[in-house]
């Protein structure tokens, strides 16, 4: 069973750090009828021919004579943190599994980075969903970047806690 659980597990870390990479590279973290933004994408939706022109966000805030604001360098910095700890996560799943059979204490480190890495990332989702509907119109919407955000949020919390369970048994 234990072997089981160690499996679901790693597979919920690896679904997480694919859901990660998605997150961060979408630039739908927050649209409204006329833009769309991301991370690190500006993309403007209307346009005289239909097409969407897309650049990079900094460059964006820069023409507008102001510079990215904070709530974005601090979920930028969160995401890419939660990214980190969750590839640690995985390597110190896959050396219990497969080298280092009868050290329990890589559960506790996997454990405790899959928690920490899913609470970094809420917490940049949440700062980012509030400051940003509070910056921008209200007729905005959170897009897909942001939503798998929060599911790359609550699933390495899930694997954390399977890796609790899995050593107790």
């Amino acid at each position: 069973m234990e072997g089981i659980i160690n499996y679901v597990a790693l597979g919920c870390l690896a679904l997480t750090l694919i859901l990660d990479i998605v997150a961060i590279a979408l630039p739908d973290w927050f649209s409204a009828l006329t833009f769309s933004m991301g991370l690190w994408k500006f993309c403007n939706l209307n346009n005289n021919n239909g097409d969407e022109i897309c650049g990079d966000i900094t460059d964006f805030y820069a023409s507008q004579g102001a510079n990215v604001p904070d709530f974005f360098k601090a979920t930028r910095a969160l995401t890419i943190l939660e990214l980190i700890l969750v590839a640690i996560a995985i390597e110190m799943v896959v050396l219990k599994i497969f080298v280092m059979k009868d050290k329990k204490f890589l559960f506790l480190g996997a454990s405790a980075s899959a928690i920490s890495a899913g609470g970094l990332i809420l917490i940049g989702t949440i700062v980012f969903g509030v400051k940003a509907v509070e910056e921008y119109t209200t007729d905005a919407l959170l897009g897909a970047g942001f939503g798998l955000g929060v599911v790359a949020g609550v699933i390495p919390i899930v694997a954390g806690i399977i890796f609790i369970i899995g050593r107790n048994k």
